[in-house]
């Protein structure tokens, strides 16, 4: 991306977060894409704001990385080289007739060979474009080829907006600029190596321009042969530095807007000071934080208290309050977490470094470790952690939660599901690179590369029932977990950029220490078992129905089916009685009387001939009724009755 793409990207998305609901400046965890509206039960996260409130600090210090680097150098060649090589692989896989081979294979020699001087790669750029071009055409419909073009179009934008002085300054030889002067020429010789910063160039800060800009208004007085270059050369450099400062507002903003939502999130009331724990998340429909807190050091949530203690938000004994307990596996003693997944181990290193030789790092490699062993044991690729499953609801939207591996977590119950996601892979790639790819191709093996990348999960605890394959893929994509994929392969392809970005901020230097904690050498063990000898859940048998059908209201007791939606709840019988409660006060009276039942919300119909009053439920006017079914299945009870001819 460029750096008009990158803050005109950022600028939308800061723009449509400011319009949604907060909660002491917390965003919320679920909205509607579509109308930007909170979804119920309207719920402020712990680790979620955590995580923002770091990922802020990083892009803070990520845009002014980003405002300051040259605005083209050769790693632009090399992203159009990474594009040029899957179009090269897609149009081979679909067999693309008449397709120029030969001329890709010209370009991608090119950007793999890019120039050294800024001159000479805008050469580079403008003489590809013929190539570019009867490359997109002979590759047809095929979607790689629209990127590509696109790409190149974006660079050459960015070379026309900002990059056409240089251009001009190259026009002339070394001899025909020798009457400017030494001076004039090395600055000249300088500003064609390496391209000036958006900051550089929206403040004027070049060596050639000035030098140049002095003689052009000197030869205004007296005629000299290079006066009608000198004056396309400052009024080109006038446009792109116009040009420059216009974008280099825009960036100015977006920062600005980045410390105000950070600034805003407060930290504090999600904060126990009794327990020196934050909780796991508050409720704002209900008006109620949660009684559980995350209480182990091996989490997700450490990331978000380490934020919240270099901001000063909470004390530095949190940090200490966490649980760190140990658990043997063979002759190694491991940092034990809740569900042992990949997430609550590796996650926060995605924006922190991993000091070595400390606990953090230790625990994080013998996580990795640990899991590539349980995937081996298992017969199954290994990367076990939170995801999507087999199971769908109602409105076939898959389910989702924990699993991890036994021997990591403290929750029972971790055998009993087998759920491998590619992300918690890849979240392993800077602890072990050569075995997360090897993992990754036997997970594309299995089919779960489509055409977006990794699908979400594969579910072994299931299997295709009519090919009787072991496994059901997830064929989904999580936003959360592809970002996480994204910042995981940035970080090992590029040198740990966004570590690097958060670790910049003075408030996370001085609390470096913390993530360097050293190994204890012989930790008191967890000596309750994490694995479950018996099954958890009940057996098929015994788990109550998901639907149900009644014909008769006089079952020996009322059937009832209890609906809610957090804040609003009702009970309802067969018979039609029940209750109405909202926030917890009663709507509508009700008393446990199984002979009578007749209290709750009714419709009654009258009918003019004859003069007769019924209810479209059994209660409260009884009676014999003709025709009578009731179905209550997850979301709704649904009264059907026949009576005197009428249906309803």
């Amino acid at each position: 991306l460029t750096i008009n793409q990158v803050i005109e990207r950022l600028t939308n998305s800061m723009e449509t977060i400011v319009r949604l609901e907060r909660y002491a400046g917390h965003l919320l965890n679920w909205y509607d894409v579509q109308t930007l509206a909170p979804l119920e039960p309207r719920y402020v996260s712990a680790v979620d704001s955590g995580n923002l409130l770091g990922a802020l600090w990083a892009l803070e210090h990520g845009l002014d990385e980003l405002v300051h680097a040259p605005l083209m150098d050769g790693k632009v060649f090399a992203g159009l080289a990474d594009t040029g090589e899957i179009l090269q692989q897609a149009v081979t896989q679909e067999g693309v007739a008449g397709f120029c081979h030969q001329t890709l294979a010209t370009l991608l020699r090119a950007w793999h060979a890019p120039a050294s001087t800024i001159v000479d790669l805008l050469r580079q750029q403008r003489g590809m474009a013929i190539n570019v071009s009867s490359v997109v055409a002979a590759a047809g419909v095929t979607p790689w080829a629209r990127e590509l073009e696109e790409q190149v179009a974006a660079w050459t934008t960015i070379a026309d907006r900002y990059l056409t002085w240089i251009e001009i300054l190259a026009e002339k030889t070394v001899e025909e600029l020798a009457p400017l002067g030494q001076e004039a020429l090395l600055a000249i010789q300088q500003d064609l190596v390496l391209a000036p910063s958006l900051h550089e160039l929206a403040h004027g800060r070049l060596d050639s321009i000035p030098i140049l800009r002095a003689i052009r208004e000197e030869s205004l007085q007296a005629s000299t042969p290079l006066a009608p270059w000198l004056d396309r050369v400052v009024k080109a450099f006038a446009t792109s530095q116009w040009l420059a400062g216009e974008t280099m507002g825009m960036a100015e903003r977006l920062l600005e807007n980045v410390r105000e939502l950070s600034a805003a999130l407060d930290m504090r009331f999600l904060y126990d000071p009794k327990r020196k724990l934050f909780a796991i998340g508050f409720n704002v429909s209900t008006d109620v934080l949660d009684s559980s807190s995350y209480d182990l050091l091996a989490s997700e949530a450490r990331f978000g208290s380490f934020v919240a203690i270099a901001r000063g938000d909470v004390p530095l004994e949190h940090w200490f309050s966490m649980g760190r307990p140990y658990g043997a596996i063979g002759r190694q003693r491991v940092l034990l977490s809740w569900a042992g997944t990949m997430f609550e181990y590796l996650m926060p290193l995605l924006f922190q470094h991993a000091y070595g030789n400390s606990l953090l790092d230790k625990a994080a490699r013998e996580a990795v470790r640990v899991q590539i062993a349980y995937g081996r044991m298992r017969r199954v690729p290994w990367g076990i952690s939170e995801s999507a499953f087999g199971n769908m609801d109602l409105n076939k939207t898959y389910q989702y939660k924990a699993f991890g591996v036994p021997a990591l977590g403290l929750k029972r119950g971790l055998e009993e599901e087998l759920v491998v996601a590619p992300y918690a892979t890849l979240l392993a790639l800077n602890v072990a690179p050569r075995e997360t790819v090897r993992n990754l191709q036997q997970l594309a093996g299995l089919g779960l590369l489509g055409d977006y990348g990794y699908y979400e999960a594969i579910d072994f605890s299931r299997q295709l029932q009519r090919e009787g394959r072991r496994g059901v893929i997830i064929e989904a994509y999580m936003a959360h977990h592809q970002g996480m994929a994204f910042l995981a392969l940035t970080n090992f392809l590029h040198g740990n950029p966004f570590p690097r970005r958060f670790h910049s901020d003075p408030r996370v230097r001085a609390f470096e220490a913390l993530l360097q904690e050293r190994i204890p050498t012989l930790p008191a063990l967890h000596l309750t078992s994490t694995w479950q000898s018996e099954p958890a859940l009940p057996s098929g048998d015994s788990v109550a129905p998901t639907a149900s059908t009644f014909t008769t209201p006089h079952t020996t007791t009322p059937k009832s089916l209890l609906l809610s939606n957090g804040r609003y709840g009702l009970m309802v019988t067969n018979n039609g009685g029940g209750y109405s409660q909202w926030g917890g006060q009663e709507l509508t009276r009700w008393r446990s009387d199984p002979t009578c039942d007749s209290q709750g919300t009714f419709c009654y119909i009258h009918e003019a001939d004859p003069d007769r009053l019924w209810s479209t439920t059994y209660q409260p006017v009884g009676g014999k009724v003709e025709g009578y079914c009731v179905d209550f299945t997850l979301d709704r009870a649904v009264f059907r009755r026949d009576e005197n001819g009428l249906h309803c």
